[in-house]
């Protein structure tokens, strides 16, 4: 008699499927601007790493933070107007399911291609990996500087 009652009862309205909707939404509008950066990253094992760009005069200074990553599972490619960072973090993947009441970390990687406010200088760039964070310093590039021009 209680799961007729169950059966017979009227969903409520839920108000978080708005927010469904506008995911979907956000998604395919991003995605018809930048395909290449808006791909579903949790589906292709990936998350997207926080990152701060600091203009420091003459140079640009990237932080991303990658906590969990071993340094030399890390991949770094500076072009003249991006950056892009791609990480794997490996958990141990012989899990032993008993003994588990649950199981979140898991084997996920980073990926994040930046596009950059002012070109820079490829071959001046510099990392390094410390406490988590991906700290990149690259000057920039000579074209991105103001020049006064006296006017004769």
């Amino acid at each position: 008699m209680e799961n007729k009652k169950e059966e017979n009862r009227v969903k409520l309205y839920d108000p978080f499927d708005v927010f469904s909707g506008m995911d979907r939404f956000m998604r395919s509008a991003l995605w018809s601007l930048h395909p290449e950066r808006y791909f579903d990253i949790a589906e292709n094992g990936f998350n997207i790493p926080d990152a701060d760009i600091i203009d420091k005069g003459d140079s640009l200074q990237i932080k991303l933070d990658m906590p969990g990553v071993d340094k030399k599972n890390l991949d770094l490619k500076v072009k003249s107007d991006r950056i892009i960072v791609k990480a794997e973090k490996s958990e141990n993947k012989e899990i032993e399911k008993k003994n588990y009441y649950s199981k979140e970390r898991a084997s996920i990687g980073y990926y994040r291609e930046i596009s950059l406010p002012e070109e820079v200088k490829s071959e001046t760039a510099k990392a390094k990996y410390e406490n988590g964070t991906l700290t990149i310093n690259v000057d920039k590039s000579d074209r991105a500087k103001e020049n006064s021009i006296k006017i004769e």
